[in-house]
């Protein structure tokens, strides 16, 4: 009996006693991480047939991964919203749709006796965040304290959870607003947000009048912003699951 006659007898008998296995491979599975939400489950969600000798393989779809970023300045120009979407490109190569929310100014201020029946721009925010994966803030330093836009914003997700256990990377474009980041990060973790202190970055742009594809056109900020992007998509995974849907 020649090897591959008896590799084919071997490969009939296994496969006469074990089904069709349509699991991806070990490997690309995410196991369960303390402080992951129950929303990261597989790095799989949509399966199609694949054309292939075997009928029963299937072909595995990553899905896009919805990130939204927040500028906590409300100014035009404001190089963190440009860094922001110097960042909004790159995602793209780490499978992220990074989505800009541009309702901050429209936010009104916070009051508790509007929480439970809040105005609809909060609404909007709100179903913003449940509807993402993660959140990227971009935000400035105004006399050592963070801006009283983002402030503002926090506030009105404290109680209604949006943040709790979200993924949240603080990316700053101005290398004196130490204060105002540790600040930012300190608000996240105490809104039981999972802060990615490996994602958190500083990038000091701050005095030069730079665009985004000025951004993307250095080597080094990119690199720091696919590192820094690379380790939320390893955060998120590639589940494309909703906070609060099993």
């Amino acid at each position: 009996m020649t090897i591959q006659q008896r590799s084919a007898i071997c490969s009939n008998a296994f496969l006469a006693h074990h089904p069709a296995i349509t699991e991806p491979p070990r490997h690309n599975r995410i196991l369960s991480n303390r402080g992951f939400s129950s929303r990261y489950k597989a790095p799989y969600t949509a399966i199609r047939n694949s054309p292939s000798a075997h009928t029963n393989r299937q072909e595995i779809i990553p899905m896009p991964r919805h990130v939204l970023a927040i500028c906590g300045s409300l100014r035009a120009q404001s190089i963190n919203r440009t860094l922001l979407l110097a960042a909004q490109k790159c995602g793209q190569a780490h499978g992220l749709e990074i989505h800009l929310y541009d309702g901050l100014g429209n936010l009104p201020i916070f009051n508790p006796d509007n929480e439970e029946t809040p105005p609809k721009s909060v609404l909007d925010f709100r179903a913003k965040l449940a509807q993402s994966d993660a959140v990227l803030i971009a935000s400035p330093e105004y006399a050592h304290g963070v801006t009283g836009a983002i402030k503002n914003a926090l506030d009105w997700v404290v109680a209604s959870g949006e943040f709790m256990q979200m993924p949240v990377a603080a990316i700053n474009a101005s290398g004196r607003a130490t204060i105002a980041q540790a600040a930012l990060i300190e608000t996240i973790r105490t809104m039981d947000a999972n802060i990615i202190e490996q994602a958190c970055l500083t990038i000091a742009l701050n005095g030069k009048n730079y665009s985004a594809e000025d951004i993307l056109n250095d080597p080094e900020t990119v690199g720091l912003l696919d590192q820094s992007l690379g380790v939320l998509k390893n955060v998120i995974g590639f589940s494309h699951q909703k906070r609060g849907i099993a």
